[in-house]
C-alpha cells in the first residue's frame, strides 16, 4: 500500500494503526476473564464522570446522559430538507460557547455560508438579511437598526464563538485518516491534552470518500457508506472525539419507518 501512489498514506498509516490495533486485541495477552478488569472498572465509578460535550438542549443532554460522549460516534438522520446542518451547527456552536473545540468539516456548504447562517441564529436575524447584505442598503427601512444588530452579533461571535470553533471546508482528500491529524492540532493549538474533548461534526456522510479508490470509484455504495462509517467510528475512538456525521436518508424510507416505528439504518 505504501508503494501505491493511488491511496494517500494517510489512509495507509490509519489502516496499519487500525490493523495493529486489533492484532493487539486478539493477542493471548489480551484474552483474561472479567475479574481481571473488575478492580479498574470499580475504581472508574467511584470517580468523577468522565466529560461529555453539552448540548444546547436540556431534554436532549438528558436523553444522551449528559451530552455527547467523547470516544462516541452519532448518526444524525432524516430526509433531505429536514434541517440537519441547522441543527448540527446549532449544536456546533452552543459547545463552542461553552469552551469546548468544534471542528465542522463541511463538504456541501462553505465557510461563509456557515458564519452567515450561525450569525443570523444567534442575532435572531432573518438569514435573508445577511445574503442580501441589507445593513448596506440605506434605503431599507431598518437600516440603521440592522447596523447595529450585525456589529453587536459579530462581536459577540468573535468573543464567544469563533475562538473554540474550526470551519473545514472539505473536499475529496479530507476522509477519516486525515481528520485525525486535525484533530490532533486543533488540540495543540488550544493547549489542550491529546484526550480533551473535541466536538467533530461531519456534513456530510455520504460526500466523505474512503480514500480507496476501488471503493470511491463506482464501487458498492452501500459498502462505501458501511466503510466510512466504520472509519468514522474508530476515529472517534482513537481520538477521544465525540463525532457527529449528518447522513441523508430517502423520503420512502422516512415514511416507511415512521409506518412501522424502526428506522433500518
Amino acid at each position: 500500500a505504501l508503494a501505491d501512489r493511488a491511496i494517500p498514506l494517510a489512509n495507509t498509516l490509519n489502516m496499519v494503526e487500525g490493523t495493529a490495533m486489533d492484532y493487539l486485541r486478539k493477542s493471548s495477552a489480551e484474552i483474561r476473564p472479567v475479574r481481571d478488569y473488575m478492580l479498574a472498572y470499580v475504581q472508574d465509578l467511584y470517580q468523577e464522570a468522565p466529560d461529555s460535550i453539552p448540548t444546547p438542549s436540556a431534554w436532549l443532554t438528558n436523553t444522551l446522559n449528559g451530552g455527547w460522549k467523547p470516544g462516541w460516534f452519532y448518526v444524525l438522520s432524516a430526509p433531505p430538507g429536514s434541517g440537519k446542518t441547522t441543527f448540527a451547527s446549532w449544536v456546533g456552536d452552543y459547545a463552542a460557547a461553552q469552551g469546548i473545540p468544534v471542528l465542522v468539516v463541511s463538504y456541501e456548504m462553505s465557510r461563509k455560508q456557515l458564519l452567515d447562517y450561525s450569525i443570523a441564529r444567534l442575532g435572531g436575524i432573518n438569514s435573508r438579511m445577511i445574503e442580501g447584505r441589507k445593513w448596506l442598503d440605506e434605503t431599507y427601512p431598518r437600516h440603521q437598526q440592522l447596523v447595529v444588530e450585525i456589529s453587536e452579533t459579530i462581536g459577540k461571535y468573535q468573543t464567544d464563538y469563533a475562538p473554540n470553533m474550526t470551519i473545514l471546508e472539505a473536499g475529496p482528500e479530507d476522509t477519516a485518516a486525515t481528520l485525525k491529524g486535525v484533530i490532533a492540532s486543533i488540540r495543540t493549538n488550544a493547549g489542550l491534552a491529546r484526550d480533551a474533548p473535541v466536538l467533530v461534526i461531519v456534513d456530510y456522510l455520504q460526500l466523505m470518500l474512503t480514500g480507496l479508490e476501488k471503493l470511491d470509484t463506482g464501487g458498492n455504495e452501500t459498502v462505501r457508506v458501511s466503510r466510512i462509517a466504520t472509519d468514522l467510528k474508530r476515529l472517534a475512538r482513537s481520538t477521544k472525539a465525540a463525532v457527529i456525521a449528518i447522513s441523508d436518508i430517502t423520503k420512502s424510507a422516512y415514511e416507511e419507518a415512521v409506518r412501522k416505528g424502526v428506522l433500518d439504518m
